[in-house]
């Protein structure tokens, strides 16, 4: 039967439910288009919504089999009228198929090859449903519409429409209901300890150590949040994590120069170093204020760079034995970091080199400033600290590469010593001569060979540095010391260690010291082969001579 041409909107029992199901259909057709189901969670993201929409679709022919089809069923056996549409549709087998599907689908989230077949499957019993759901909406519109407005008043048909769209408005209400509730009960149901202010669960959380703590915010997402507050990851040590020791700072009475691991403690301290920097670091570096790397085999120079990204306001960096060089000190002063450092410990960090001196001074007294426009060329920003030690200039360098490979050559061959002075290495003397001259020359090419009028901001902002130790990063030169106490000096520093350091001057140490005001003979070591004046007859000598792990230029290169 065809359907009346001049059917009324007020008695068409169908046309706003259908026009709702489209609706849904068009969006999970889109949706299945669209989700990327190699991605786990987006496939499960995918699931819930699919899941949603069934069970509206379940919902919706339910309340056409008790409402509609029932009444009319019952109004054709009154009339002893038999039509065999009516009594053949609604069987929703199809239907109820992908319900179950959706629900094993949660419980089969494991390898590729099982989401591969899965989602195949899914697809398939998607089409299949989407193929007869639409001709069978269509059916019911043509079909059912017109018998029931042959066997129907138009009073009961209005009636019935009402009752219809009560239906479904209640069961959409109530649907939506319940995903709120089942989203927060989800999270609520985790423990009743929800219930405590973030305030108390963070000093109750103070108890647990790193593993715990990571197994408690695997529980439901306010809890993960929590676990990521700053107040837990202030202080970081892989190495004694690795031994199993989860508490903070070093342990009273524990020798720092002795500890050694086996291959499972440096296997486990490879794997807890590199997931903290992929996965927890991003989130809790800003808190970090204490990084103790010190012994590390595993720590690289990219993931010291990492921390220097994501870690501004590190005050305590313990690096000492470990096997980084210059480029891990390329993004120091990056965010500001490094302004904040109170404590910084490289010793034995044989691979340093001027370069890095020159990294960590620019970020410890002035911070890298950001990039600015420059017209006709690009600027990459080098600190360079000249003679005089008057403000640092910024060199404006085609390539960063070129200015490095400069600072290089003057560490080594092309800078003399400004003083003439004699060593001893076993027993064997050598001496230098002095070549000031060819010094100042090359420096003064460094800042003025290329165009230093580059607009960046700079600041006369004192260093709040107290402990530096550089003992036995033998390549050092006089230029690391100029880079340190360029501009206002160091203002706070107390302590250094400077054992090893062969190639420091005596002149240069002096003008150092004076850049110290809090300094104290006996807290300042340095190598014995070095004339310092007064200050330095009263101050320690090498500290390196009874430590076959630090270098000292009288036990010779052999080790190093």
């Amino acid at each position: 039967m065809a359907p009346s041409v001049d059917m009324p909107v007020d008695i068409n029992v169908f046309s706003i439910p259908h026009n709702r199901m489209k609706e849904l259909v068009d969006e999970y057709n889109m949706m299945m288009r669209e989700t990327n189901f190699h991605n786990s969670g987006h496939l499960k993201k995918a699931l819930a919504l699919l899941q949603s929409t069934f069970t509206e679709f379940k919902a919706h022919e339910q309340i056409e089999n008790k409402f509609i089809i029932k009444r009319l069923k019952l109004k054709l056996r009154q009339l002893s009228i038999e039509n065999d549409a009516v009594c053949n549709c609604h069987k929703d087998s199809k239907l109820l198929y992908i319900l179950d599907l959706l629900r094993m689908g949660h419980r089969k989230l494991r390898s590729f090859s099982e989401r591969r077949t899965y989602v195949k499957e899914l697809r398939e019993a998607l089409n299949e449903f989407t193929d007869d759901f639409l001709p069978h909406m269509k059916e019911e519109e043509e079909v059912f519409q017109p018998l029931l407005q042959q066997y129907f008043s138009y009073d009961e048909l209005r009636a019935l429409k009402r009752r219809v769209l009560q239906e479904h408005f209640i069961s959409e209400r109530i649907h939506s209901q319940l995903d709120e509730e089942s989203e927060s009960n989800s999270e609520a149901a985790c423990s009743p300890i929800l219930q405590l202010p973030d305030e108390i669960l963070i000093s109750i959380f103070l108890y647990l150590d790193k593993p715990d703590l990571i197994k408690v915010g695997k529980t439901c997402k306010k809890l993960h949040s929590l676990t990521f507050d700053g107040t837990f990851w202030k202080h970081i040590n892989p190495i004694k994590w690795a031994k199993g020791d989860w508490s903070p700072g070093i342990l009273p009475g524990e020798d720092e120069d002795n500890m050694e691991m086996n291959e499972s403690e440096l296997e486990r301290e490879s794997k807890i170093l590199s997931g903290f920097v992929k996965y927890a670091l991003p989130k809790v570096g800003k808190h970090l204020i204490s990084l103790d790397l010190s012994r590390s085999k595993s720590i690289r120079n990219t993931m010291l760079s990492k921390f220097f990204y994501y870690a501004p306001n590190i005050q305590h960096l313990n690096l000492s034995y470990t096997e980084i060089s210059d480029a891990a000190f390329k993004r120091i002063g990056l965010k500001r970091s490094g302004q904040n450092l109170k404590y910084l410990n490289l010793t034995s960090c044989s691979k340093l080199t001027d370069t890095a001196i020159l990294r960590v001074s620019s970020a410890i007294h002035y911070g890298l400033p950001a990039p600015a426009p420059v017209t006709g060329k690009v600027c990459s920003f080098v600190r360079f600290f000249d003679m005089d030690d008057k403000l640092p200039k910024c060199l404006c360098h085609v390539s960063e590469n070129t200015a490095e490979r400069r600072i290089r050559r003057l560490s080594g061959d092309e800078m003399s010593f400004s003083n003439s002075r004699r060593r001893q290495f076993g027993g064997e003397t050598e001496s230098h001569d002095v070549d000031k001259e060819k010094r100042t020359f090359s420096l003064e090419n460094l800042a003025h060979d290329v165009n230093s009028t580059c607009p960046c901001p700079h600041s006369d902002r004192a260093s709040v540095l107290e402990y530096i130790s550089l003992s036995g990063c033998f390549q050092l030169t006089d230029l690391s010391l100029r880079c340190l106490g360029a501009g206002n000096g160091l203002q706070s520093l107390e302590n250094i260690d400077f054992s090893g350091l062969f190639r420091l001057s005596g002149s240069a140490l002096q003008e150092f010291i004076k850049k110290c005001p809090k300094l104290t003979p006996e807290k300042f070591s340095f190598c014995d082969n070095i004339c310092c004046g007064s200050f330095g007859n009263m101050a320690n000598g090498c500290a390196n001579l009874d430590y076959g792990d630090k270098f000292c230029c009288r036990s010779g290169f052999s080790q190093f």
